[in-house]
């Protein structure tokens, strides 16, 4: 069990390379998901610390070898104001040029990856598009719903919130599954840390645990030891990163 939770929770850095998700399409341009949480974590007195909106397109640019190279033009016009660099990769016919922002104003940083590599005489490009941000304001998800690309779509909030003295861990992080009428598929349970993988239709995306099974919510609750604050983490269709 605990295998498969650590599998989740680096997934997406295998998705960003070879690996190909079993997601279901999402819908980047409402980010509803992201609402969702958002609204969750403020009703329960959360601190959100920061969230995370990750996205993945992948494009057929024709069999022109230039064509990546008008095709980030292109994409540098579309971002403007971002600092982007070619960096070296270490084997094969690929190419890759990253591009980053940082807002002051809004908290924010994003960066973008394209990659590029051939399939069957055809030149196929990667689109990544990261934003993270500390403050969470309302016109952040036009931002979102504009520059995240593609059906791959992955959302993480990190928050801290108190808790009473008898709340146990696992009742903690059940609580906040049913909150997203949620279904519990999976769980680690520790000493100081609880995970759940869980699945809610109230979303269309997900990742297949099994031949029958999918899951698109995860549920990261972690005690701080400091005799009352805990550390939520929640993500769809998985938490990214370390939790």
């Amino acid at each position: 069990m605990i295998k498969n939770i650590i599998l989740y929770s680096v997934i997406i850095s295998a998705m960003f390379g070879l690996y190909k998700t079993q997601s279901v399409s999402s819908d980047t341009n409402q980010v509803h998901e992201l609402k969702e949480m958002i609204h969750v974590a403020t009703e329960e007195n959360m601190s959100i610390r920061n969230w995370t909106v990750y996205s993945k397109l992948e494009k057929n640019i024709g069999t022109d070898a230039r064509a990546f190279d008008r095709f980030v033009i292109d994409m540098k016009d579309e971002y403007r104001g971002f600092k982007w660099i070619e960096e070296e990769v270490r084997s094969g016919p690929f190419r890759k040029v990253v591009g980053t922002k940082s807002m002051a104003e809004t908290n924010t940083d994003e960066r973008v990856v394209i990659t590029s590599h051939e399939s069957t005489k055809q030149q196929m490009v990667s689109i990544t598009y990261q934003i993270t941000g500390e403050k969470w304001d309302e016109d952040m998800f036009d931002v979102i719903s504009e520059k995240a690309k593609g059906d791959d779509t992955y959302v993480t909030i990190r928050a801290t919130m108190e808790r009473e003295a008898n709340d146990e861990l696992d009742r903690l992080a059940k609580n906040l599954v049913e909150l997203f009428s949620g279904q519990v598929k999976e769980g680690l349970e520790e000493s100081n840390f609880v995970s759940l993988s869980a699945y809610t239709e109230e979303w269309d995306s997900g990742i297949a645990i099994n031949e029958s099974e999918n899951i698109n919510l995860q549920i990261g609750v972690r005690d701080l030891g400091n005799g009352g604050s805990v550390d939520i983490t929640m993500g769809t269709p998985i938490i990214t990163g370390e939790y």
